[in-house]
């Protein structure tokens, strides 16, 4: 049986990924922070748990034992400052390189899980392919583009492979929630005009294909975009989420200038009492920029990837899960 360990699984993404590899016969574990909450963990059962932390060297090499894979989701989405960012994303990443190293260098595989962010959006309009240049725009960005550095210097001593996903959503997902929210009221936020457009990804197409990336011999050394080939405006995918919550959807506008003064707010209070903003001056950057948007054409040669979840699919999934678990 193969062993996987994943870090992250208490969040989103990590849960999913954890979740998908049991049923796929792998022998899980999941390393958690003390004292962390495990809700997402509550859905599932018959993994590992090992505590420990990303700063703390010793439970690193003790986790990645005798592991065939390191599935690496764990990160910082929300952050107070630059430093925060760099200090989980960027130099958590390069511990947990330096555990394996030092204690599994004959790891199958190791994934970091980065994102569509560390390159920036697309400046010309063409979707962005793996091999063009990075340029991140935000500190969160900036950081999980520091992480892929620092994973491909180790790619000559164990394989590593990097996932770069987009905009995901899914069962258990809190950031898309508030957009679902809203449709189930019988409206969706629109930034500006609404004529952004954006790659998006259901998380179950996002855990299947990184561990199809995990096992494939020709994904080694190899960064990925994963998502829906189909690229959405943000005016056509909410009239989407909208009519999986059983209405007809109406546009809620919101001017450029109120998303970064709130942004701006957001920020102020954030540093004040100490609690990372929902919407940030930086994720105020993000929502504001016309595209979003990336080629998976790469991943379709290599892997063989075709996601199963188009966005109505994968919407009307998703409400009926918050629907389900009383959050709507």
């Amino acid at each position: 049986m193969k062993k996987a360990l994943v870090t992250g699984a208490t969040g989103f993404l990590g849960s999913h990924l954890a979740e998908f590899l049991l049923k796929k016969g792998y022998e899980v574990s999941v390393l958690v922070r003390p004292g962390s909450k495990r809700d997402n963990l509550d859905f599932f059962t018959g993994y590992k748990i090992l505590e420990g932390t990303l700063d703390d060297p010793l439970s690193l090499r003790r986790a990645v034992e005798e592991q065939d894979f390191v599935f690496h989701a764990a990160g910082l989405i929300r952050a107070r400052s630059r430093e925060e960012f760099l200090e989980v994303n960027h130099l958590g990443t390069k511990k947990m390189l330096e555990a394996i190293a030092a204690a599994n260098p004959k790891l199958s595989r190791f994934v970091y899980i980065s994102s569509m962010a560390a390159t920036g959006p697309p400046l010309d309009g063409r979707p962005k392919k793996e091999s063009d240049p990075c340029n991140p725009i935000t500190p969160y960005g900036e950081s999980k583009w520091e992480g892929e550095i620092e994973t491909m210097k180790y790619k000559d001593q164990f394989p590593v492979t990097i996932i770069r996903p987009p905009a995901i959503y899914g069962p258990r997902d809190r950031g898309m929630f508030t957009y679902f929210r809203l449709a189930a009221r019988g409206f969706y936020p629109l930034i500006g005009k609404g004529d952004s457009f954006v790659n998006i990804i259901s998380v179950f197409d996002l855990v299947e294909g990184t561990i199809t990336a995990a096992e494939e011999p020709k994904a080694a050394g190899e960064i990925f975009f994963l998502a829906e080939k189909k690229i959405y405006s943000w005016w056509e995918a909410g009239q989407i989420i909208a009519f999986a919550c059983g209405k007809a959807g109406r546009p809620l506008r919101i001017p450029k200038w109120v998303l970064f003064a709130a942004g701006e707010t957001n920020q102020f209070v954030s540093n004040l009492f100490g609690r990372p903003a929902l919407i940030s001056r930086w994720k105020a950057l993000d929502l504001s920029q016309k595209f979003w948007t990336c080629d998976v054409s790469k991943a379709e040669k290599i892997l063989g990837y075709q996601t199963r979840y188009p966005l109505p699919d994968g919407a009307q999934v998703t409400y009926d899960w918050y629907k389900k678990m009383e959050w709507l």
